[in-house]
């Protein structure tokens, strides 16, 4: 955004000038934002909802998302759009072309990569409508999609997709996203160096994605928490090592259950979420008289899960990247730390980023390395620095300062 010089008034004879700070903050106030997301409007997005629309820095808030999703109440200038037939995800050319038309917003934030679809089809409608409105994203993206030869004999169909996309969606088309696009926000350093693989050297600043900060800032009553240890038959003096997320193989599971093995009497290891894996690691538990200090546990709400992070001493994220999928962020981690729960994290992806601290972060896929720096982890908590450390990193992904870096990116 560029920032005009600053204003002149006449007033009794005499040229009263406004700093450029305060002509640059005036503008601000008076900024109209469209924000697009192919989740707006799910139960689990409605926290961003109402936090967006408290922004005093945005006078005009306009929040787009598909049609299909159901939602309550929501606050003026929200438009529930229809998808693109064969992609649920995708909003169609004309739908961003009227919507600005109508609106005529300053600003455009499209929440998808930078090579998507939405995010070209926003920029595209701007220019088509002779808009003055910039055009960002915010971006997760954190692999390079190249043309994947090792696939060309064992997964034709698959390579020839890919190479596909490669060609005629994200090269060709890379022009024409240059000039339409302004800028993005990114979760992690890692974004940024595959848009200059892409050859798009685009501004771009890095800023962790907004969570419900206040609800896992909030402390649970101790009475609480020993009754969820008690619910397990955890003893005081037992260390509990947790982990959230899908039980799937990319998410590293049994890299963490073997890595459990390593570990003494004193610990007990605690499962929340749901997964395919499940049966797979029930087995496991079972063919290695686990059951006593391994739990599993559901999905569970963003209140119950507060407390469980209270109850952890750790939480492990032991991501393993595949060909096609890295750690694109690693949202549990910066939750836990909000609760002031220790985090260990594998260098897959944005987890060295966001956890900042090599004594926590171990060599993906490599169990005693695992469990060497769970150990760690459990022997700094009379460190308070550390938790104070950690509590500073979940404080940055607070929805102000998102929103503050949108508008003056």
């Amino acid at each position: 955004m560029r920032i005009l010089s600053p204003k002149k008034k006449r007033k009794s004879g005499k040229i009263i000038r406004k700093s450029t700070e305060t002509y640059f903050n005036d503008r601000l106030l008076d900024m109209r934002v469209l924000i697009y997301w192919h989740c707006f409007f799910l139960p689990e997005t409605k926290y961003l909802i109402e936090a967006l629309a408290k922004q005093p820095l945005i006078s005009e808030l306009i929040l787009v998302g598909p049609k299909a999703h159901s939602t309550d109440e929501l606050p003026p200038k929200c438009y529930r759009v229809p998808s693109l037939p064969f992609r649920p995800k995708w909003c169609g050319l004309r739908t961003f072309y009227s919507l600005i038309k109508k609106e005529k917003p300053d600003r455009i934030l499209i929440i998808d990569e930078p090579l998507s679809w939405n995010v070209l089809a926003a920029g595209l409608a701007a220019k088509l409508s002779h808009s003055r409105s910039q055009v960002f994203f915010y971006a997760f993206e954190n692999l390079y999609h190249g043309i994947p030869w090792n696939l060309i004999y064992k997964r034709p169909l698959v390579f020839l997709m890919k190479a596909f996309r490669f060609f005629c969606f994200d090269r060709l088309l890379l022009p024409i996203r240059k000039k339409c696009i302004t800028a993005g926000l990114v979760s992690s350093v890692e974004c940024q160096e595959v848009l200059l693989k892409y050859k798009w050297d685009l501004k771009t600043q890095k800023h962790p994605w907004p969570i419900d900060l206040k609800v896992f800032q909030k402390e649970a009553p101790l009475t609480e928490i020993a009754a969820r240890r008690e619910g397990l038959r955890i003893l005081d003096h037992i260390k509990v090592i947790g982990y959230v997320g899908r039980f799937v193989p990319e998410k590293g599971i049994f890299d963490l259950l073997q890595a459990f093995l390593h570990f003494e009497e004193d610990t007990h290891l605690l499962f929340i979420g749901e997964g395919p894996l499940r049966a797979k690691m029930e087995a496991f538990i079972e063919e290695n008289k686990l059951s006593k200090k391994i739990s599993l546990i559901g999905q569970v709400d963003s209140q119950e899960l507060t407390v469980w992070y209270q109850v952890m001493d750790v939480l492990v994220l032991p991501s393993r990247t595949q060909f096609f999928w890295k750690e694109q962020y690693g949202r549990v981690l910066i939750e836990a730390m909000a609760a002031k729960c220790r985090v260990v994290g594998s260098d897959s992806g944005a987890i060295p980023s966001i956890i900042g601290n090599a004594r926590f972060i171990f060599k993906e896929g490599n169990s005693q390395d695992m469990a060497a720096k769970i150990q760690e982890a459990l022997h700094s908590l009379e460190e308070e620095n550390i938790t104070q450390y950690f509590s500073k990193i979940a404080a940055q992904a607070n929805i102000k300062s998102f929103v503050q870096a949108l508008l003056t990116l």
